[in-house]
């Protein structure tokens, strides 16, 4: 890919989707903190100076690949879950958000990252429209939560859905073990049985709604 400046939104737009889609690629063969902007730089065939008028630091683009990937599972989980068929059994509803969060695997990688070394080199201008993104998209889910379990108001939906978020990370980076981490477990506890993250996550889920049904008489 040859170098040219962006003159337009669309064609800035165009150029921020090449680099998350170059960053992704890497992320599909290296680990996080192998990846380099240099790396990144020369999987577009760009200079470091001509990826700096876009993103300042790594961390930056994987904000960015991040808020991507929410943006496709909102769209995937309206889709699977559309609002006129709510509510659901607990079990359907379950299996069905499970699914589509089980299909981002990219932002299953990078949620569990974000805290401890995305959000530490940012800037703050970046960081804020990066966070007020992220919600504004993730919230577009609520309506879902409410309709299922509509004894919940705004503020309970949200904390069940960031609950539920942060738990999908550790979640998915245990069941993505490698061979050798999972001998290791094993070794710690012969009787640990492995299960893939959307069977894992989907009782998660279940024993969410069901413990707020109870809490709150439903």
């Amino acid at each position: 890919m040859t170098w040219q400046r962006a003159r337009s939104e669309e064609q800035k737009d165009e150029r921020l989707r090449q680099i998350t889609d170059a960053a992704e690629k890497l992320f599909q063969k290296k680990n996080y903190a192998e990846i380099t902007l240099k790396d990144i730089a020369e999987q577009l065939s760009f200079t470091r100076a001509n990826l700096y008028k876009y993103a300042k630091t790594k961390e930056e683009i994987f904000l960015m690949v991040f808020q991507k990937h929410i943006s496709h599972w909102v769209k995937a989980t309206h889709k699977a879950i559309p609002e006129d068929v709510l509510p659901l059994t607990d079990e359907e509803f379950a299996k069905r958000w499970s699914k589509t969060l089980a299909q981002e695997k990219t932002l299953l990688r990078v949620r569990p990252l974000l805290n401890a070394l995305i959000e530490e080199n940012v800037r703050t201008e970046m960081f804020v429209e990066f966070k007020s993104a992220i919600w504004h998209d993730s919230f577009a889910l609520l309506p879902l939560l409410q309709k299922q379990l509509p004894f919940l108001d705004k503020a309970a939906a949200k904390h069940l859905f960031k609950v539920q978020l942060l738990y999908a990370g550790a979640a998915y980076a245990a069941a993505e073990t490698t061979e050798k981490h999972w001998k290791l477990l094993k070794a710690c506890d012969p009787e640990l049985v492995h299960t893939d993250f959307q069977t894992e996550f989907e009782d998660f889920l279940l024993i969410q709604m069901a413990g707020l049904r109870i809490l709150n008489k439903h």
